[in-house]
């Protein structure tokens, strides 16, 4: 046998034994892998058909996995595990793993009321650190489910949810959250919660990416027709219909503090809102205390440190039914701008705690200028406020879309402006209003709605005060009274009619 002949069955002789080493070592970590991943399953009550192991491309997949545990439900055509760090496995017992996709999962989550208690003392076992750079859910739907009834109830179409840089010990099992991330993205075609007994959200899009929320084609929506709504109610409520074209929260950040969600952002864009909201009047009158904004803020379960939100282009319309015989008064808002400053009630401790602002214009049924600044500080125990602005050219004709119903009597005539100027507390309120118009004249009407009542139209404007043509008339020290069991609007409308009633008559 010559030298070359020897040589070249040395070569083929080391790479068959090292190939059948290589196979022997790759069929031993394949069972150690999947006897680890088996066992780690099989300790947490996750049901599966089959483990799939490569350890060439380091990667491994489950198939047909279910788990329950309590109210936590998920079930998942697969979950693939890719990139796996053997040298951290088997030299420092510890699991990193470079992307985890679970596909095609439902996962559904009945919460309890509170949240789990002695978390650390049964964490106390848990030794792993578990590092997985990205997780993916794709095309999956997450339920979030009342057991009582739809309401409460949250469903999520999820078409991609990435979270990167992910790590698991006992120290983040402590935690409300159980896992520390890094960032995180998310793209939702189509989420449903169950608001209250009588309206549902939906929202068409959501995304999320680098920290910034986009959601579109967002509704509040009736579950009911009006009658039906009525018939439904024990006391008077507010059946809504709002619909919101976009909305973007830049640089959204969210954590539990103390076991209390907290949400914050610089600034929210509100574009395009539509909000009809209609109120039976002929029910009676709740009887609850209805707290200012600033007590709302204040005792939230959810903290919040919104530093702008900004609301363009937007309409609201608020129906009023007050008699049986009548149509409804409808008060109209169109072309909303509005920015609200330091919506917050986080830090109210601190002494430089800011205060809340808004600052909104508006056309007032299709045709008045109308501006509002409102001020108050969620801080403040007493829940003092300022509240001012004004109102241009408002015409009579305008104004019997809400007369007519409400007293019976239409307009004649022009207000040519109104300024106004309050403050106030939970008690009261103290301030004055300007006002200017024109030709003011009312007519009364008869029962039937259509007819004019002459003597009563005539008496009427023997004591409006057209003498005041084209004069501001200034009514100062107002002084009004809050009704608690009616809202801040409620209270704003009592301090406006206040000083117009002085002014007209």
């Amino acid at each position: 046998m010559n030298k070359t002949l020897k040589i070249l069955l040395w070569i083929f002789g080391s790479i068959a034994v090292l190939f059948t080493l290589l196979i022997i070592l790759n069929n031993y970590l394949e069972k150690k892998i999947k006897s680890t991943i088996q066992k780690e399953l099989d300790s947490s009550y996750i049901q599966y058909s089959e483990i799939d192991v490569d350890i060439i491309n380091r990667n491994a997949s489950v198939s047909d996995l279910k788990f329950k545990r309590g109210k936590f439900n998920v079930t998942a055509k697969e979950i693939e595990l890719a990139a796996f760090n053997y040298s951290d496995y088997f030299l420092n017992n510890k699991i990193t793993i470079g992307e985890i996709v679970l596909n095609v999962p439902t996962i559904i989550l009945e919460p309890s009321d509170s949240l789990p208690k002695n978390r650390k003392k049964a964490d106390q076992k848990f030794k792993e650190n578990i590092t997985i750079k990205k997780f993916r859910v794709s095309n999956g739907i997450m339920k979030i489910k009342d057991s009582s009834s739809v309401q409460g109830s949250l469903y999520i179409d999820i078409k991609n949810l990435d979270l990167n840089g992910i790590m698991v010990n006992s120290k983040t099992l402590e935690g409300v959250l159980p896992f520390k991330y890094d960032s995180y993205s998310l793209k939702s075609d189509s989420i449903f919660y169950g608001l209250d007994a009588d309206h549902d959200l939906s929202v068409g899009k959501l995304g999320i990416a680098n920290s910034d929320v986009i959601m579109s084609d967002i509704k509040i929506f009736p579950k009911f027709s009006k009658s039906d709504f009525d018939k439904r109610q024990k006391v008077e409520k507010d059946r809504m219909n709002l619909e919101i074209k976009k909305v973007n929260i830049q640089n959204f950040g969210w954590n539990f503090e103390k076991d209390t969600l907290e949400l914050a952002s610089p600034k929210i864009n509100i574009d395009a809102a539509i909000w009809e909201i209609y109120r039976n009047k002929l029910i009676p009158d709740p009887t609850t205390i209805k707290p200012l904004y600033s007590k709302l803020l204040r005792e939230m379960g959810v903290k919040l440190k919104f530093d702008s939100v900004v609301i363009y282009n937007s309409h609201i319309t608020y129906e009023e039914r007050v008699k049986e015989d009548r149509a409804s008064a409808i008060f109209k808002f169109g072309q909303i701008n509005a920015t609200i400053s330091n919506l917050t009630n986080v830090g109210m401790d601190r002494k430089d705690f800011p205060e809340t602002k808004l600052s909104a214009k508006a056309k007032f049924m299709e045709e008045a200028n109308i501006s509002m600044d409102l001020v108050f500080k969620v801080s403040d125990l007493n829940d003092n406020f300022h509240v001012s602005g004004n109102l241009y050219n408002l015409s009579g004709s305008d104004m019997n879309g809400i007369l007519k119903p409400e007293m019976n009597i239409l307009a004649e005539g022009q207000i040519q402006s109104v300024y106004y100027n309050f403050y106030g507390n939970d008690n009261a309120a103290e301030g004055a209003t300007q006002l200017k118009y024109e030709d003011f004249k009312i007519e009364v009407l008869r029962k039937d709605g259509q007819k004019k009542n002459k003597i009563l139209s005539g008496l009427v404007n023997l004591v409006v005060n057209n003498n005041a043509k084209n004069k501001n008339l200034t009514q100062s020290d107002l002084k009004i009274q809050r009704v608690k069991t009616k809202s801040f609007w409620n209270y704003f409308w009592l301090c406006i009619r206040a000083g117009a009633l002085k002014s007209f008559i």
